[in-house]
């Protein structure tokens, strides 16, 4: 496919939704998906359009609150079904009054359509998660620190301190990735990995959210081995034919 063909179509995905996925284009060209990024980072020169995470944004319009929205939501359709089959189950571990912590990501915040008439504590650093809520009943600690708008999420030093000093009964993580083979799960950040790495340790159950969009995929920081989670819960695909006995398959 010709360049300018490629460029069209860009464009035209981009003037219809306002963020596109780069996976997705390079999917619907069957072309490569270091041809999509380069195309990518050759219209971001020209001022046609932004990079974001994973994928690109209309430049002309769109302020920076728009844009994370836009990149929150293009992540959080991704595998949107099997996101909510996941998050409906993890809120199936959790009893009455539990102290539990909420990881920051678009998959666990599809749990606060189960937990937000819940009579339990939730602690949690993400504003994702919170402004998914309407009126809840259950109460609500949100951790302060220094704020990632591209992720709604704050992390840093006065996040990890205020993370030691609770107790959880049982902690609900999120990932970018992870490793079936090598018994890893992957991060993109180094501080949410720090933030991640706490609060299971403050915690008496872990438990991991995984979409099956994310299996077999490296991020930049390994942060826990799958085995460490009481849990893996995960909706059923073809690569998870000889997960181990640890997954929680939906």
């Amino acid at each position: 496919m010709l360049a300018s063909e490629r460029t069209r179509y860009i464009m035209s995905q981009l003037n219809k939704k306002g963020i596109i996925n780069l996976k997705d284009v390079a999917h619907d060209l069957e072309i490569s998906e270091a041809t999509v990024r380069r195309d990518f980072e050759k219209l971001e020169n020209e001022g046609r359009l932004k990079r974001v995470t994973g994928g690109a944004a209309l430049s002309d319009g769109i302020g920076s609150d728009n844009l994370v929205e836009l990149t929150v939501r293009s992540k959080r359709d991704i595998n949107y079904d099997g996101k909510l089959r996941v998050a409906k189950r993890a809120c199936e571990y959790i009893e009455e009054n539990d102290c539990v912590f909420i990881d920051g990501g678009t998959s666990t915040a599809v749990m606060a359509q189960f937990l937000e008439k819940r009579n339990i504590h939730i602690v949690t650093h993400s504003e994702l998660l919170i402004r998914s809520m309407t009126n809840p009943v259950a109460e609500i600690i949100l951790i302060g620190g220094s704020y990632l708008p591209h992720y709604s999420m704050s992390v840093g030093t006065l996040t990890q301190q205020m993370i030691r000093q609770f107790h959880f009964d049982k902690a609900f993580i999120s990932c970018t990735g992870a490793d079936i083979a090598d018994d890893t799960a992957f991060v993109n950040e180094i501080d949410t990995m720090t933030i991640k790495q706490l609060a299971m340790k403050n915690s008496d159950n872990n438990y991991l959210l995984l979409d099956s969009g994310k299996i077999n995929r490296r991020s930049l920081c390994k942060f826990s081995a799958l085995s460490d989670f009481k849990r893996v819960i995960c909706d059923d695909c073809s690569d998870l034919k000889s997960a181990p006995g640890v997954f929680d398959l939906v």
